[in-house]
């Protein structure tokens, strides 16, 4: 009997609805129903559902960059606006103003015409600069959309610092071998100092494929948590980045209070093995592709530089 394969086209849909939750996103990019069938094939079917884990990454970066897409070209709409406003706002170049730039740069007369038109179109350039940051934060714009959040599962056998009823919970996703990493480390510090028991930040693995010794790392890391070493194990990888080799990493756990003997037991374990095939999974779940990447609440935050910030708009509000 010759073997059929019927392909049925399946797509999911794009809505801008609000849901309860706040979190715009989940609305904008939606997922078949579990019963949805996606091939069938003599003998079978092959549902929504069964393909459910493998759509995740995918559905997770999707929403996210659809509605950021949503926000900024909602952004340029405004910009246009502005602009077209300020149109009207921008005065020519005064025969003063002309007269000291040709004086200023020792240009001669003859010239006159074409530098009057360079200084009008750089008059216009900043001037609607200067009068479109001007304008946005006299308008008092906001996101009315927010953040896509994401469901960021934790457990209390992750590395974490502060205590679980705290207002924030930052979840960190990094590389040993990542000198952002460590940079984010400076910040972490800075927070913890900062705000004390009002936020709880939990660190996971995430190693990257440009880092060759990063699996190793996480891993001796990994064992160092099962001794409740992992802290100090931590610190020092940061401060040794530079430098790092396989053969050091065992022996700066070891300087860091690690019991040798049990480390090598745990290196040579499944144990270990699975508690980070665990972590980049989850990572790849949420269509994480590169360290760092920080949950705040459930909310992505890319940019290290805006991550203290956010943190204390929470902490305050």
């Amino acid at each position: 009997m010759k073997k059929t394969l019927i392909i049925l086209t399946a797509i999911g849909f794009v809505g801008c609805t609000k849901n309860n939750n706040g979190d715009q996103s989940q609305s904008l990019v939606k997922p078949l129903n579990d019963d949805q069938v996606i091939l069938e094939y003599s003998g079978g079917k092959v549902t929504a559902k069964d393909v459910k884990e493998e759509m995740k990454p995918q559905f997770e970066r999707a929403r996210e960059q659809i509605l950021n897409s949503y926000v900024k070209a909602a952004e340029d709409v405004l910009a246009q606006r502005v602009a077209d406003r300020l149109k009207t706002e921008i005065t020519e170049v005064s025969e003063a103003e002309l007269e000291n730039y040709m004086k200023a740069n020792k240009l001669p007369k003859s010239d006159s015409e074409k530098i009057r038109a360079f200084l009008t179109s750089e008059k216009v350039r900043i001037q609607k600069q200067i009068g479109k940051m001007q304008v946005f934060k006299e308008l008092d714009v906001k996101n009315k959309l927010g953040a896509a959040r994401y469901d960021v599962k934790s457990t209390s056998e992750m590395p974490s610092q502060g205590p679980a009823s705290a207002a924030v919970t930052i979840q960190v996703f990094c590389d040993f071998g990542n000198p952002i990493c460590n940079r984010s480390r400076l910040t972490m510090g800075e927070i913890k100092n900062e705000f004390g028991d009002k936020v709880r930040w939990i660190f996971r693995h995430f190693p990257v494929a440009s880092n060759p010794l990063g699996e190793e790392a996480a891993l001796v890391a990994i064992c160092a948590h099962q001794q409740n070493q992992f802290w100090p194990v931590y610190e020092r990888f940061f401060d040794q980045q530079t430098g790092m080799t396989k053969e050091k990493l065992n022996k700066i756990a070891v300087s860091a209070g690690v019991n040798e003997e049990k480390l090598n037991e745990c290196l040579h374990s499944q144990e270990a093995k699975n508690v980070l095939a665990k972590e980049i999974k989850d990572a790849e779940a949420l269509g994480l592709t590169q360290t760092p990447a920080y949950f705040v609440n459930g909310t992505k935050i890319n940019d290290i530089d805006t991550l203290k910030s956010h943190v204390t708009s929470l902490v305050t509000q």
